[in-house]
């Protein structure tokens, strides 16, 4: 048996978004479920020596790893309840996508920081 990393068609190679990028050797029509990016599991029950680890155990497939953001994305994710506890989130194609194509998503895990506070009107990073 083979290991496949990604999924039929799929591959990975430099990009012109950012570092690598997922694209495609077929064309994707809208619809397409591409596979699994990301799954989450409750560990909020598990002994660790980090208490921050024991909040979300949040693990990447490559599909998730590589696939670049997009504020005009050609596919989105969709988020799946397995159980209580464990998550799933599937890339599904939102727009026909031509072979060679590089495919995108909305990067939508995060809540970015709306105020930044300021000095003089310059943003504060930090430090001295």
């Amino acid at each position: 048996m083979n290991y496949k990393p990604l999924p039929d068609g799929l591959f990975i190679k430099d990009s012109g978004i950012e570092g690598q990028g997922v694209f495609t050797n077929r064309d994707l029509h809208v619809g397409c479920n591409l596979g699994e990016s990301h799954y989450r599991i409750d560990t909020s029950g598990v002994e660790s020596i980090n208490e921050e680890e024991n909040k979300n155990l949040l693990i990447r497939t490559p599909l998730g790893g590589f696939i670049n953001h997009s504020d005009t994305p050609n596919c989105s994710r969709s988020q799946i309840r397995l159980k209580p506890g464990f998550d799933k989130w599937n890339i599904i194609v939102v727009e026909n996508i031509l072979a060679g194509s590089e495919l995108t998503l909305k990067y939508t895990m995060y809540v970015p920081q709306s105020i930044i506070p300021t000095i003089n009107d310059i943003p504060y990073l930090g430090g001295p």
